[in-house]
């Protein structure tokens, strides 16, 4: 939470000198993340729920940047060798919105960029050899920073309120006791997008 706060912090420093241009937009979403890898996650895991709460600026009319909180919780099947569980991921990042289409339109598609940190991956599945618990919780470990690239289109009801649906591809290096591979999942969101006057 502190880093959210420090993000925003950042966006108001930069809004200062371009306040006559920018716009204050509130996020609220959620939607579901399909796994993608590593193969053990992709084939282990169901999709899971996400939540998002986010706060960031309107620039011009082509740009949003936002600073973002965001959980995702993915459900383990039980096999011979994993116990059932949760994966769970909590974000806090940047993410960038640039517009294809002029504001005044009501559906705008987007593409979109950002760069997230987390304190790692907890699981509550725990694995097993031969029948005997290893003390190794599935899918536990550090990460890097997580990279997104993604696509959506937003649709405005009101000068000030819309909602938002995209799909993202994110990717890190995750690192545990077993070795270092790359993790990645799939988020398709759908929100609620909140424009306040400048």
């Amino acid at each position: 939470m502190k880093r959210f706060f420090v993000q925003l912090l950042i966006l108001t420093t930069i809004a200062v000198p371009v306040s006559a241009r920018t716009q204050p937009v509130l996020y609220i979403g959620s939607g579901v993340g399909i796994p993608i890898a590593p193969g053990s996650f992709e084939s282990n895991s169901a999709p899971g729920a996400i939540f998002t709460i986010g706060a960031g600026l309107r620039f011009n009319q082509a740009f949003e940047l936002a600073s973002m909180i965001e959980y995702h919780s993915f459900r383990v099947r039980p096999e011979a060798n994993i116990g059932s569980g949760t994966i769970n991921v909590t974000e806090f990042g940047l993410e960038g919105k640039l517009f294809l289409a002029e504001k005044r339109h009501r559906l705008a598609p987007y593409l979109m960029a950002g760069v997230t940190i987390a304190e790692g991956i907890s699981s509550s599945a725990k694995t097993y050899y031969y029948g005997q618990e290893t003390g190794n919780n599935f899918m536990a470990g550090s990460i890097g920073a997580i990279y997104t690239i993604g696509m959506g289109l937003d649709l405005t009801f009101s000068p000030h309120v819309g909602v938002y649906a995209d799909m993202r591809a994110r990717f890190t290096s995750l690192t545990n006791n077993i070795n270092n591979e790359i993790f990645s999942f799939a988020p398709i969101r759908l929100g609620l997008k909140i424009h306040f006057k400048n």
